[in-house]
């Protein structure tokens, strides 16, 4: 059986509005991957948000571990704080 933790993720950009707090608490285990994490996150924006309209923005959102940006093949770990970091767009 894996591990189970709470991990807090925070939102930024336009995630940062579905989320009263700007952030979530969610469960992890140190074998999940950065995509795996997302599609946790976006059930639970869901559930708080009838208007969720964010997926592509997490979708291609960043996850930030520490000051480490995670690749795709990389795992969680022991971490159990995240962030979403969405991209961004300007001149």
């Amino acid at each position: 059986m894996k591990e189970q933790r709470t991990s807090r993720v925070l939102l930024f950009g336009k995630l940062r509005s579905f989320s009263p707090r700007g952030e979530l608490h969610v469960t992890t285990t140190a074998d999940m991957t950065p995509q795996q994490l997302r599609e946790v996150v976006a059930g639970e924006l869901a559930t708080l948000s009838q208007n969720f309209t964010g997926v592509q923005e997490l979708n291609s959102s960043a996850v930030v571990q520490g000051e480490r940006v995670l690749t795709e093949r990389d795992n969680l770990g022991d971490g159990t704080e995240f962030a979403l970091l969405p991209p961004v767009c300007g001149g």
